[in-house]
């Protein structure tokens, strides 16, 4: 019987060389994971990339909670597995620290969030909006079909019509680390 050696490398706080290095040698049939502590879209598109560190969770802007409160227009982005983005549009609560949103556990931003829970939302009202990003930090069947009437009657006025039949719904929780608005 032959054994083959397996080669992995980790390269730590490299920056773009370190991706480079990383994709080089996953061409040559070597596993590289990277990990680095800066997250920008740069270093998160790459599925080698690990990120080494979480920043704390922001207050919500009170202006952006208000709004939360109301039936909003709300674009959610995840990332698919190529690192691609997904946007869907969506209904939006808040629980007053924490982005709210309902979905159903079958949809494709589902299966990427419990690949990757990085995410982005923004978030429109009139003559205004918020782009928000984050995590999600829970997910929970409890509490969701109570949840999803409590939107339906906020942004439709009448419960809740079960688009596409019955379905299981979902409740995500989204941690925000940074929140941008154009100046006023």
């Amino acid at each position: 019987m032959a054994w083959r050696r397996v080669m992995r490398v980790s390269v730590a706080g490299a920056g773009l060389g370190g991706l480079a290095l990383a994709q080089g040698l996953r061409g040559a049939g070597i596993e590289a994971d990277v990990f680095e502590r800066d997250s920008s879209i740069a270093f998160t598109a790459s599925p080698h990339y690990r990120e080494t560190r979480r920043q704390p969770a922001m207050i919500l802007p009170n202006d952006l909670v208000d709004v939360l409160r109301t039936p909003a227009i709300c674009f959610l982005t995840t990332l698919m597995p190529d690192g691609s983005p997904q946007i869907t549009q969506t209904w939006v609560d808040t629980d007053g620290e924490n982005i709210l949103i309902n979905t159903v556990t079958t949809h494709q931003k589902m299966k990427n969030i419990d690949r990757d829970p990085r995410v982005a939302a923004a978030i429109v009202a009139p003559a205004h909006y918020w782009a928000a990003r984050g995590r999600v930090t829970s997910s929970t069947t409890q509490g969701a079909e109570e949840h999803i009437e409590q939107l339906a009657h906020r942004y439709l006025g009448h419960s809740y019509p079960q688009f596409g039949g019955r379905q299981k719904r979902v409740l995500l929780t989204i941690s925000v680390d940074n929140v941008h608005t154009p100046r006023r």
